[in-house]
């Protein structure tokens, strides 16, 4: 007989996995699944055990999703979007359709080669029958309702339970076969940082390999560069004056964009890109205005100083206008007098921006 602390492991082991497989029935971040198929050779074989655990993950990583209790897929990430996650299983040939990301059940953050797990579940069981063969044999050739021992009775109980548990925890890794679809591209997302903007795709079955034609069509009509950055996105550059025009406006800043895609196709688009804005911070120091101007275009500022150097006398000025690069700054002054006051304006947005600062009083 082995001695009964071998036992006992050998028992804490299989409760143990039970439990495990058993929890991918309920909403827990912990769950063990058992490959059947080999879309994700050569990373994971068919027989391994993998462990999922935690809800982060990106693109590249392999994740778990599944579709009811009783079919999961479990392949790599190849894209994250708000809602939604396409997955991709490594010896695929295409992507799997996107999957709402409530359905995912977690990260793959481990492997266990099925030349190890498989051995260590059964040798309880094997070891067992070893040691005991001869009374089971007897036990089972004389089984009669009500003859058979409450031990045998859990014993065989333990055996088909765990069977049934262990085959509801494969995941159905196969190679879909669908019709052939048409390749597709979306839209999705596009933005400004500095002077370049960039578009984004979602594209299906495609690639954006070269753009052969870039327009910007408002606020004026002039040629620009669409470069590829990857296979699902651009970059524009824009002249910042192109950009301040647009902002001053407080109109979208519009690009038509022809692009050569893979499979002998093509895509014409028309983008319309909020130009954003930061406010202009004017402040007075030492008498002088220090003007700071945080946006990727410039800013043309108009001022009025108004000046005088004892109470009562008539203000007299002096106008003038200022231009501050994109994220840059400028000052105006100092002016030598007792009293003196800023008036400013500028134009953003479509509005007019005006105020006043006191420089000096005194």
């Amino acid at each position: 007989m082995l001695p009964r602390g071998i036992w006992i492991a050998f028992y804490v082991f299989a409760f143990s996995l039970l439990i495990l497989l058993l929890l991918r029935f309920l909403p827990v971040p912990v769950t063990l699944m058992v490959i059947v198929s080999g879309s994700m050779e050569p990373a994971i074989l068919p027989g391994d055990l993998v462990l999922v655990a935690g809800r982060s993950f990106g693109a590249g990583d392999i994740i778990a999703w599944c579709s009811s209790p009783f079919y999961c897929v479990v392949h790599r990430v190849i894209n994250v979007s708000t809602d939604h996650v396409v997955t991709k299983g490594d010896a695929n040939p295409i992507p799997d359709h996107p999957v709402p990301l409530w359905a995912v059940k977690g990260r793959v953050v481990a492997v266990i080669p099925r030349w190890l797990w498989i051995p260590l579940s059964i040798s309880p069981l094997a070891i067992y029958i070893a040691h005991r063969w001869r009374r089971i044999y007897m036990e089972l050739i004389q089984i009669s309702p009500g003859s058979l021992s409450p031990a045998y009775a859990l014993f065989i109980s333990y055996v088909l339970l765990s069977s049934i548990f262990l085959a509801l925890s494969q995941v159905m890794l196969s190679i879909e076969v669908s019709p052939p679809r048409a390749p597709r591209i979306w839209l999705s997302t596009s933005y400004i940082e500095g002077s370049l903007i960039y578009i984004a795709y979602y594209p299906e079955g495609l690639e954006v390999r070269v753009g052969f034609s870039c327009h910007i069509l408002d606020p004026m009509r002039i040629p620009c560069t669409a470069v590829v950055v990857n296979g699902t996105l651009i970059r524009i550059p824009v002249d910042p004056e192109i950009l301040w025009l647009a902002a001053s406006n407080g109109t979208p800043l519009r690009i038509k964009v022809s692009l050569n895609l893979t499979r002998m196709s093509s895509l014409d688009g028309v983008y319309s890109i909020l130009i954003p804005y930061e406010p202009i911070s004017i402040k007075p120091i030492n008498g002088s205005a220090y003007i700071e101007n945080p946006n990727p275009y410039p800013v043309i500022i108009s001022y009025r100083v108004l000046y005088a150097d004892r109470p009562g006398e008539a203000w007299r000025e002096s106008t003038g206008s200022i231009r501050i690069d994109p994220k840059s700054s400028e000052k105006i002054g100092p002016v030598d007098h007792v009293y003196v006051l800023l008036d400013y304006s500028y134009r953003i947005q479509g509005r007019d921006i005006s105020g006043r600062i006191i420089l000096r009083y005194g």
